[in-house]
């Protein structure tokens, strides 16, 4: 909770829109289904453009607006956007036609970030911002053959860069101080960018006095409205501050109490704190962050007020949260497909898949479930053998349960202790079929036939 997310560069709304023909005035169209998650560069666009970035007279601020949304692409193929800080050490980008990207991108940054002479007065904005990005590459060294790993050099360029007008520099200035254990100077560039609006300063700042970090004392009433605002101010960026934000309204954030009172002036008339909750998960979500996406995953499964009960809408969610690495939300995909939406879609008055429902599917039930053991997850490596030991998407195989119970038991889940002993009797107790079908009956569908005929008798609004 208390980790902080660094300032990746922010990602360009796509714009092909703009180049589509208008449908004919006679045909009506159907309403629009809303994106869950904000659009992100395209790799084949950005190398469609590549041929016009590179040329001399091409518009320097085009220029890095192009850099910035090949980054976005490097740090989420390199796991960068979810770290507290940048990870330090070279990077291997599988996709080599993103690397190739990667490897036109920086020589333009490093052109950029020397095309200013002081002489000429004010820097522009985009030198500053390539000054920036340059420091990024100096602070990680992910491309030491363009790049040399040098921290001293990232501070003085970040601190450039903050001076000539890339405010979102200040953030990465004041966690270099905070490393330090300079919290006097950390909290003054963290203080720069509160002013101006710099979300991730808005975030630390919020987050070091609710929970009396950076040697100040522990303030909730001055932390709410920093981190409010961080959380209206979210970006692709730096998602986590509507999600910090959302679990403080819902009292689920653990390492302090807040007293509900110092939350209801933030509250807009009409509102309540799980609307706006529910507002600001949404709205991490929608910048792909994965623990708010498998949060509504997990709240549109079992109909967590102010949530319907809705098993497509879960599915969506816990894939998208798959896809940013949420090991949990793989067992929870597992989970569904495991027997699929069947009598609690029937519930809530949703059958068949184009009204919300799914088939159960056990070959895609394996496969998340192996996806999460591979992570060592504890409770999918159970799952793993308990699929083996009943026959879930495959051959019904003791020797692979027993194995997949072991390393469940070494991480220690309890569950599949019990399985080991019952394996291990002179006549193995195996579980058969029929015992499946009831267990998935008992822990699976009646809780989520419960949640939807819950969600059925109760208002969506408390």
């Amino acid at each position: 909770m208390t980790s902080v997310p660094p300032p990746a560069p922010l990602a360009l709304q796509p714009a092909a829109a703009a180049t589509q023909s208008p449908p004919p005035a006679t045909t009506q169209q159907p309403p629009a289904i809303p994106a869950l998650t904000a659009p992100i560069p395209i790799l084949s666009q950005l190398q469609e453009a590549a041929q016009h970035v590179v040329s001399p007279t091409h518009d320097p601020a085009l220029k890095i607006a192009w850099c910035r949304d090949v980054f976005v692409l490097v740090d989420r193929a390199s796991g960068g956007l979810a770290a507290t800080d940048p990870p330090v050490g070279p990077i291997t980008l599988v996709d080599t036609a993103l690397d190739r990207l990667a490897h036109t991108a920086i020589p333009i940054v490093l052109q950029l970030a020397t095309s200013h002479n002081p002489a000429q007065g004010k820097m522009p904005l985009h030198v500053a911002e390539a000054i920036s990005m340059r420091a990024n590459f100096s602070a990680s060294g992910a491309f030491p053959d363009l790049i040399r790993h040098n921290p001293r050099t990232a501070f003085r360029d970040f601190e450039a860069a903050a001076r000539g007008g890339y405010n979102q520099a200040w953030f990465r200035l004041g966690r270099d101080y905070e490393n330090f254990n300079d919290h006097a100077h950390a909290k003054e560039c963290f203080e720069r960018g509160v002013k101006l609006n710099v979300e991730s300063c808005l975030y630390r700042l919020g987050m070091a006095h609710l929970l009396g970090q950076l040697s100040l004392p522990s303030n909730p009433q001055t932390a709410l409205p920093l981190l409010q605002r961080a959380a209206l101010l979210a970006s692709l960026s730096c998602p986590q501050p509507a999600y910090v934000y959302a679990l403080l309204l819902l009292s689920e954030f653990t390492q302090v109490t807040v007293p509900a009172s110092l939350l209801v002036p933030l509250i807009p008339p009409g509102s309540s704190p799980t609307l706006e909750a529910r507002k600001h998960l949404e709205r991490a979500a929608y910048l792909h962050f994965g623990a708010a996406q498998y949060k509504l995953g997990h709240a549109y499964e079992f109909a967590e007020p102010p949530f319907s009960f809705d098993p497509l809408l879960s599915v969506q969610y816990y894939s998208l949260a798959s896809q940013q690495g949420e090991v949990e939300a793989d067992m929870a995909l597992s989970k569904w497909f495991l027997c699929g939406s069947g009598g609690a879609a029937a519930a809530a008055g949703q059958v068949g898949a184009g009204s919300g429902g799914f088939e159960k599917d056990e070959g895609l039930a394996l496969t998340f479930a192996e996806k999460a053991a591979r992570k060592a997850l504890p409770s999918a490596e159970f799952a793993m053998g308990y699929y083996a030991e009943v026959g879930v998407g495959q051959p019904r195989d003791l020797g692979k349960a027993t194995e997949w119970y072991q390393r469940a038991k070494a991480h220690g889940n309890t569950d599949a202790i019990a399985r080991l002993q019952a394996l291990a009797q002179p006549a193995p107790q195996q579980l058969s079929r029929q015992e499946h079908d009831s267990i998935t009956e008992t822990k699976l569908v009646r809780r989520r036939t419960q949640a939807a005929q819950r969600a059925e008798s109760q208002p969506l609004s408390p």
